[in-house]
């Protein structure tokens, strides 16, 4: 019975249903290239783009069932019967342990090299092509669900925009269901890349959130339209119950040029100082206010937003995703410019707040933890801006970025900070935080 269970020889019809799956996934890829060729003839890619995630999509929700079998579903019953109870006792203490903490337990995935190739190459037009092959299928289904939405969102959207010019009066509802569809979209694809080549990992962040956290640090920013480069940055974070206070400044080193923040969030729902766990999913309702004052070019800008931020840990969407977590905002802003030179009240200017990353969990135990994190920000009142690109994504796209910290004991840390839009930022800080022990995990 264990020669049934672990040896060698069940190995080769897994192979030989990996094969038929990995053939499936082929097609329907070909197939998707394809109408995508004559949709471009007809001068209709967008339908062929809709009947391409058709097909995928009824390929990938009707697997070989011989997949699904097991070599424990073959025992018989009186075989089953007359296990120990310590064996016949494990699956249950596994659930359970599942229940309370979704990153506990190995995923049973590995991580394969053609998988992985999938994933980076026609995964990228079919999502959740890695996963699938590697043996979740589930997630990969999920995963090409998800890309299926943000493709129809963003067709929807962007051809309301085209018809009617980008019209003020619909432009507040189509710009953000564009940003968001265009962010699921890659946010897919970088999942569907980490689940096929890790196969989920058993990292999550600290379970404890702070109750002070501050940064002091390094910026550099080199933007050509302005003669600042060297910035000094603090940061402080103080949470209380469900709320935080937040307080940011770059102050110029080398120029009179100074960046001012407050921010407040309140916690609807998640990890916060009263419930302590490895989920790091959670929602917030924040309010914030910026003062960015340019005295050596007489003028200043004033931006309050409201916006909503949250966090998703995969492990909530597959097994072969743990260790990996997805967040955001959404949100509006108004700058209101202040010149020294003008008469009369400030200029306003509407802003849509829109961010959406991708990032995982390192580290070696429960203190010493630490993130990495890549990102678009669609904002462009910041040092890094908007991407100076041409044509007509030329003023409205945001900046790119990517962010890490590491504990390297439970109070001391350090951050990475990259950045590039119409300008490049870059930092170090060094990072610190108070834990307090308590909550109910």
């Amino acid at each position: 019975m264990g020669c049934t269970s672990c040896g060698a020889e069940p190995d080769a019809p897994d192979r030989e249903a990996e094969t038929r799956v990995g053939r499936r996934w082929i097609g329907c890829y070909l197939g998707y290239m394809a109408l995508i060729g004559v949709g471009s003839r007809k001068s209709v890619p967008l339908l062929s783009v809709f009947l391409a995630i058709v097909l995928c999509s009824i390929c990938s929700i009707s697997p070989v069932q011989a997949q699904q079998s097991s070599p424990d579903a073959e025992l018989e019953p009186a075989a089953r019967t007359q296990e120990p109870a310590a064996h016949r006792q494990a699956p249950e203490t596994a659930q359970t342990q599942s229940a309370r903490a979704p990153y506990s337990g190995s995923s049973g995935f590995k991580a394969r090299l053609g998988p992985t190739a999938l994933a980076l190459g026609p995964g990228f037009f079919v999502h959740g092509a890695g996963t699938f092959v590697a043996g979740d299928r589930r997630t990969g289904q999920r995963l090409l669900i998800a890309e299926a939405a943000s493709l129809v969102a963003f067709l929807a959207a962007g051809s309301m925009l085209a018809a009617t010019g980008a019209s003020r009066k619909l432009v507040a509802v189509g710009l953000p269901i564009v940003a968001t569809s265009v962010s699921l979209f890659m946010v897919g694809w970088f999942a569907d890349i980490y689940g096929a080549s890790t196969g989920g990992r058993d990292v999550t962040g600290t379970p404890q959130l702070a109750r002070i956290d501050a940064e002091l640090g390094y910026r550099y920013v080199y933007d050509p339209q302005f003669a600042y480069r060297n910035f000094i940055y603090a940061r402080a974070d103080l949470r209380v119950t469900r709320f935080r206070f937040s307080s940011s400044a770059w102050l110029g080193a080398d120029d009179n040029n100074q960046r001012i923040r407050l921010d407040s969030a309140y916690r609807l729902w998640g990890r916060s100082m009263q419930r302590s766990t490895r989920d790091g999913s959670h929602t917030d309702l924040a309010l914030g206010l910026t003062y960015h004052r340019y005295p050596d070019d007489g003028f200043a800008v004033y931006t309050p937003e409201w916006r909503v931020d949250g966090r998703l840990d995969l492990s909530h969407v597959g097994p072969s995703l743990r260790g990996a977590f997805v967040d955001g905002q959404l949100g509006y802003a108004l700058e209101l410019y202040a010149f020294e030179a003008a008469s009369g009240g400030p200029d306003p200017f509407g802003m849509l707040l829109a961010r959406f990353g991708f990032g995982v969990y390192f580290g070696d135990s429960a203190l010493h933890t630490g993130e990495a994190s890549i990102y678009y920000d669609h904002r462009h009142d910041d040092f890094a801006a908007g991407l100076g690109v041409r044509g007509i994504a030329g003023g409205f796209l945001g900046h790119l970025g990517l962010t890490a910290h590491r504990f390297f004991w439970p109070s001391w840390g350090a951050g990475l900070l990259i950045e590039g839009g119409s300008a490049i930022v870059a930092g170090l800080s060094l990072k610190y935080r108070l834990l307090e022990q308590g909550g109910t995990r």
